[in-house]
């Protein structure tokens, strides 16, 4: 589980990669995707 502080600071992030119009939701859903792995490697 994230901390308040990392959930703030990409939740912005996470809403234009759920806009399925937006220009750059690819770009940034892979970009998302890679950090949650990243934190969930730092979590186990």
């Amino acid at each position: 589980m994230r901390s308040a502080a990392e959930a703030f600071a990409v939740a912005p992030y996470y809403e234009m990669a759920l806009a399925a119009d937006h220009p750059q939701r690819e770009a940034i859903l892979a970009v998302l995707q890679d950090l949650d792995a990243l934190f969930a490697r730092d979590k186990s």
